[in-house]
């Protein structure tokens, strides 16, 4: 279910401003998941010069981190540099925002509060 709102929040942050979603706008880990019900295919091992590859592993620390830190350049642009309002739209805290802005070297944003909190 996070999974599926995360979805939403990405397509809205990067294609809100089209009138209509396609399928091209998904990513390649959610077009390539089977149908609900239907078996996950099994995972093929390449063999080549005689040494078998594992199958691939779900998304890297390092490759989440930079698809996150992607989100939130592209959040913190639509909100005009707002952190609460950018990692509200990407499904993030504003902390882990700060984090990565760090060490993404992203400065200069300014930090309005989210609609609905004090200043």
């Amino acid at each position: 279910m996070r999974e599926l709102d995360l979805l939403a929040r990405r397509l809205l942050v990067l294609h809100g401003h089209e009138e209509l979603l396609r399928r091209s706008h998904l990513p390649e880990h959610i077009l390539n998941r089977p149908a609900a019900g239907e078996p996950a295919p099994a995972p093929v091992a390449s063999v080549g010069s005689g040494a078998v590859s594992a199958p691939t592993k779900p998304e890297s620390h390092r490759a989440r981190r930079e698809r996150e830190l992607s989100l939130l350049t592209e959040a913190l642009r639509a909100h005009k540099g707002s952190v609460a309002r950018a990692a509200a739209a990407v499904g993030i805290s504003r902390q882990r925002a700060y984090r990565l802005m760090e060490a993404g070297g992203i400065t200069g944003a300014g930090d309005d509060p989210a609609p609905g909190e004090a200043r």
